[in-house]
């Protein structure tokens, strides 16, 4: 397959998920399209992974095998380094995709010039939209920070290659795809919310029966958001952007923290979510009290304050503001979310 005609590199870390996996390759593999092609990396899986998905014989899948388990985190960024396409596709190995609807998403990217995007999650309808935001503070606020899962963003590949690097040497980032996204969305290029049926994640009576491999607390408890949330804040600060789009960004950020705050108690009522991560109600509730959540909530604050006041007052000031007159409003959008079964 010549490389240069290749649009969309599906890119899959994997470890010990074979049996879902397989399934999810072969039902891909079975879109015509030669535009596309599919790159696994086993991260020294004990479930036979590479053996068994190099009995598949097509030239569109690629199998990397790491020499040791480097951690997913790392992985990750290996599977989107090995990518050829002109765009890179993220997806988890316990998710799927509908092939039915992928040779159109890839006449879609070889039509137009993106540099980052998001497809939505599970949707149904058989109405297909896409979404454009110009570069700048209009596209960094439609697909970036948003503590979205991993499967289903993607990016322009000649962008992503200069910015991986960055992140290779850095701590743990829980969502690098959501700062890739704000990252790319400064750009040249138009960023892109696609919805049409084609990715799909585990169902939540599945959830609980799949181990997560993440490392350390589960996203959802307030210190971990703490420490996510810092990291956002080291992005947008790294920005090339204009300081009162940058004030707008913070304060937007800053909202959606909230919200992701005062969630975590939710989550505790979906036994699947806590069999996932392991955490048991006790932990749950240990974590969320609300001693945590106003310190976790303080220290933002407070990190916010350390950082060039020079730059920073306008957007200081917008999250006073935000705090002072918006409790009301954030716990009725927080239930709007809820009940619209928003993912975190």
């Amino acid at each position: 397959m010549q490389k240069e005609k290749l649009i969309l590199s599906i890119c899959i870390p994997t470890y010990n998920r074979i049996g879902i996996l397989k399934k999810t390759i072969v039902d891909i593999l079975q879109c015509p399209s030669s535009k596309f092609e599919i790159v696994v990396v086993d991260n020294k899986s004990p479930d036979d992974t590479c053996n068994v998905l190099k009995s598949i014989d097509d030239k569109r899948l690629r199998v990397i095998e790491n020499d040791t388990n480097i951690g997913a985190y790392l992985n990750g960024i290996r599977a989107m380094k090995a990518a050829s396409g002109k765009y890179v596709f993220v997806m988890l190995d316990k998710d799927r995709i509908n092939e039915e609807n992928l040779e159109w998403f890839i006449n879609l990217l070889e039509q137009k010039e993106y540099s980052a995007g998001y497809c939505e999650l599970n949707y149904e309808s058989i109405q297909r939209v896409v979404r454009e935001y110009s570069c700048g503070m209009e596209a960094v606020l439609a697909i970036g920070y948003h503590s979205k899962h991993p499967s289903g963003h993607f990016f322009r590949n000649t962008y992503l290659q200069e910015i991986l690097p960055l992140y290779e040497s850095k701590e743990d980032y829980g969502f690098l795809v959501d700062i890739l996204c704000g990252e790319l969305g400064v750009m040249k290029l138009p960023a892109v919310h696609v919805l049409v049926p084609l990715v799909y994640t585990e169902k939540r009576s599945e959830c609980g029966k799949t181990q997560s491999y993440s490392v350390g607390e589960p996203f959802f408890f307030p210190t971990k958001r703490y420490e996510i949330y810092s990291q956002y804040l080291e992005s947008i600060l790294s920005l090339n952007i204009g300081e009162y789009a940058r004030s707008i960004i913070l304060g937007e950020i800053f909202w959606r923290y909230l919200l992701i705050l005062r969630a975590a108690r939710y989550i505790g009522n979906d036994e699947d979510i806590l069999g996932h991560y392991n955490v048991t109600r006790q932990q749950l509730y240990e974590n969320t009290r609300n001693r945590e959540l106003f310190k976790c909530f303080f220290k933002l604050v407070k990190r916010l304050f350390y950082i060039n006041s020079r730059k920073m007052y306008v957007s200081i000031g917008a999250i006073i503001g935000f705090c002072l007159c918006g409790m009301s409003a954030v716990r009725k959008k927080l239930f709007n979310c809820i009940k619209k079964g928003t993912n975190g």
